[in-house]
């Protein structure tokens, strides 16, 4: 026990138990080394130690206090910037994004030759980007860009975060290749198929359907194992299907129902897998019959959401006339799309615009073919419906009300 080792022994003991999965035991067992060596450098590692294993269990509350003890006793030590950079990634955690903020800029000013301050550098900017201004995010990452190499674990990050940027206030040009630069820059990193993934998208964003698809097509040659997959074969297929290749973008999304079952993709892989056989129908009436199919698995989806649906049914109406079953489209367009759409008493419906885009295009869809069968009195009821709804083309209905009553009145004998 007097020996110099000693304490060492008893710190290493506590490691064993913190990787042996005994996060109780390791506590307890840096706790006693607190006690026996206050003063020391092993102390300070074991309340750092401890620190980190209530956040390593989700204690979070918990690993702040220990931090803001180690900060407190140990404010000169050399492992203090690594105790204030976890103590603002617990925040940040926390969505207390100005407090994080402080304890980053605390850092990069208190210890700006530290290693954690590249990363805090980093996470000043994703600070910024939510509290504000943004601008001064981007300034701090490019301030960082110039400071730091290339080769900064978090350079890919930083390089990321400005394509984003430029995504989001409609550069799409400049995103699409800082998105390719960093994929190409930094092959290895994880950012890299996300980093194609959306170059592909920022190409799509400027209509550029075979660039884009290139883009998908990279990422998903080279990644092949990345959970984004789905998304990207996803993107493929709606590039092809803005290409006119309606066919090859079915497969895909075929290929997207059969193997990724579980994706949150599926009820958009089936829509969009139902409008390339609508698109196909024009030379192949047997597609439409395809496309109902289809429409009918989204709209009947417990997981699809309610405009998706609503799309759907207003879709399957339009099948059904392409087919020229006029009277199963208008029960269609009624019982799948107004009806729904008049009776929903959660208000979701009601509250989504494009909801009541689907409701007057299947009102009016249906008030064409019985105006086309001459039953007006059917018609005129659909119309009141539309005008009672409030919704904002009930004018219109109002006056398509009105020239039809015109109209009946002066055929009437």
């Amino acid at each position: 026990p007097d020996s110099p080792l000693a304490l060492q022994v008893r710190f290493q003991t506590a490691e064993c138990a913190a990787r042996a999965g005994k996060p109780d035991d390791a506590e307890k067992l840096f706790r006693g080394l607190l006690e026996a060596n206050p003063p020391g450098s092993l102390a300070e590692q074991a309340l750092l130690r401890i620190a980190r294993i209530k956040e390593d269990r989700g204690d979070l509350v918990a690993a702040l206090a220990a931090h803001e003890q180690f900060l407190a006793a140990y404010t000169n030590s050399a492992l203090a910037p690594d105790s204030l950079l976890a103590h603002g990634l617990i925040n940040f955690h926390l969505l207390r994004f100005e407090t994080a903020l402080a304890d980053f800029e605390k850092l990069v000013s208190a210890f700006s030759n530290a290693p954690p301050v590249e990363q805090a550098r980093y996470m000043q900017g994703r600070c910024l980007q939510i509290v504000g201004p943004e601008d001064k995010a981007i300034g701090v990452w490019r301030d960082f860009l110039k400071g730091y190499p290339p080769t900064s674990r978090w350079a890919p990050h930083v390089l990321f975060r400005l394509a984003e940027y430029d995504f989001n206030r409609g550069d799409f040009a400049g995103a699409e290749k800082q998105f390719s630069d960093l994929a190409a820059k930094y092959p290895e990193d994880g950012l890299a198929p996300s980093a194609l993934l959306n170059a592909g998208q920022s190409a799509a964003k400027r209509k550029e359907y075979a660039q884009a698809r290139e883009c998908f097509s990279a990422m998903i040659k080279k990644y092949p194992s990345s959970p984004l997959i789905p998304n990207a074969r996803y993107e493929q297929g709606d590039a092809s299907t803005e290409l006119g290749e309606y066919a090859n973008a079915v497969l895909i999304f075929e290929e997207i129902i059969e193997k990724y079952s579980g994706s949150d993709l599926l009820d958009n892989a089936w829509c969009r897998k139902a409008d390339c056989e609508f698109a196909l129908g024009v030379d192949d009436s047997k597609r439409y019959e395809s496309a109902i199919v289809s429409y009918k698995v989204v709209a009947a989806g417990p997981s699809a959401p309610p405009e998706l649906k609503l799309r759907a049914q207003y879709k399957t109406g339009v099948c059904l006339r392409r087919l020229r079953r006029n009277d199963e489209a208008v029960e269609q367009y009624y019982t799948g799309v107004v009806i729904p759409y008049l009776d929903d008493r959660s208000g979701l419906l009601r509250d989504d615009p494009a909801c009541t885009d689907w409701f007057t295009a299947a009102a009016f869809d249906a008030v064409a073919v019985l105006e086309a069968q001459k039953q007006w009195r059917e018609a005129i009821k659909i119309l009141k419906r539309v005008v009672e709804s409030g919704v904002p083309s009930a004018d219109e209905a109002r006056k398509k009300m009105d020239k039809i009553r015109l109209q009946l009145w002066i055929l009437t004998p």
